[in-house]
């Protein structure tokens, strides 16, 4: 059984594991499923596991899950970035070429483009 509250990626192709998403998930999870979002594993139900992602949750075969670093900051957390700027984080992923976790942010109620790496934010 899976600890709760583990960070990590959840490998899977629509195409050849849908047999891996709960049957009554399987529509939502395809349609916001990133390869390189940021799950929560918040729990186990039978023989799933539970992902959260927003306010979404999921409950997927456990071998597909990719365990990863807890990330610094959550989604919807206050944030500053560069000098002083303030933000909300809206998303955090992982990316697998340089090992590194990024955050998309929202300044003054916009999403920007580009994402920013951890250590270039700080709490506020």
């Amino acid at each position: 059984m899976m600890n709760n509250n583990k960070w990590g990626r959840y490998v899977w192709s629509a195409q050849f594991q849908s047999d891996k998403v709960h049957p009554d998930d399987l529509e939502e999870f395809n349609m916001v499923y990133v390869p390189f979002v940021i799950f929560e594993c918040i729990g186990a139900e039978n023989k799933y596991i539970k992902l959260k992602f927003g306010d979404s949750i999921f409950r997927v075969d456990k071998e597909n899950f990719k365990e990863l670093p807890t990330p610094k900051f959550k989604v919807s957390e206050r944030v500053a970035i560069g000098q002083n700027i303030s933000a909300t984080i809206v998303l955090n992923e992982w990316r697998l070429d340089n090992r590194e976790r990024y955050y998309y942010v929202r300044i003054d109620g916009k999403k920007k483009p580009k994402r920013v790496l951890e250590k270039d934010i700080q709490r506020v």
